[in-house]
């Protein structure tokens, strides 16, 4: 996948990550992914595990490789992808997808709908950025999933540590929060299981009150790396 990085105007990404950490999948678990035969011509149970492999950070694909590793069967490899995929990838793109609001068909109201645009942009970009500073501020210049250490901030970060564009972003949707009814808390509690275990960062820096005090904001590695 070709990842393109930019930064927005705003400061502000609604992606979790787009950083691809360039390492290497353990020859043991490669070995056992390349033996999973598929179940039909849609399964991709392999591909899934590699892809989300290099995502994950290093206490996360430490989890994972240790979950391929403990699976016997085929069937247990594909549970294991769709755990991962119904319990982590669903439930992030969905709770964090934004509904599309088509504009009044009035005539007439095209221009003030311009103009109202343009005043809640600047707004909100003004926000944005004042978050992100304070996301740095909080978090010590740094992401707190992967380490890498803003891009602005190389002169002052260790000359060992790796730097790269941040962001301030949406990790933690705010349906994932809250539950109505013990159907839906026990599915958002699978949801954050699934997190935990391959995000351990976020269980460590886990404080009920950050939902309503800094919102579900970090600070996430969206540019080109350098060393």
């Amino acid at each position: 996948m070709d990842l393109k990085f930019s930064r927005s105007p705003s400061g502000l990404s609604e992606t979790a990550t787009n950083v691809a950490l360039p390492l290497e999948m353990p020859g043991d678990v490669r070995v056992r992914l390349q033996a999973y035969t598929c179940a039909n011509d849609h399964d991709d149970t392999a591909e899934l595990l590699r892809q989300t492999f290099k995502y994950f950070p290093a206490e996360g694909r430490k989890n994972l490789t240790n979950d391929i590793l403990k699976c016997i069967t085929d069937s247990q490899i594909h549970l294991l992808a769709k755990v991962i995929e119904n319990g982590l990838l669903t439930p992030i793109k969905v709770a964090g997808a934004k509904t599309v609001i088509n504009p009044s068909p009035r005539i007439g109201v095209e221009d003030s709908i311009e103009q109202l645009s343009t005043l809640i942009d600047g707004s909100i970009a003004h926000s944005q950025a004042v978050l992100r500073l304070r996301c740095l501020e909080r978090d010590g210049d740094m992401c707190v999933l992967s380490g890498y250490y803003d891009i602005e901030k190389w002169k002052t970060s260790p000359p060992d540590k790796t730097t790269a564009d941040l962001e301030a972003a949406h990790i933690i949707p705010f349906s994932l929060a809250s539950f109505r009814d013990e159907t839906e808390r026990q599915y958002i509690t699978t949801v954050w299981n699934t997190i935990f275990r391959y995000f351990p960062g976020v269980r460590s820096r886990w404080r009920p009150r950050l939902v309503t005090q800094m919102l579900p904001h970090k600070l996430q590695s969206l540019g080109t790396e350098t060393g």
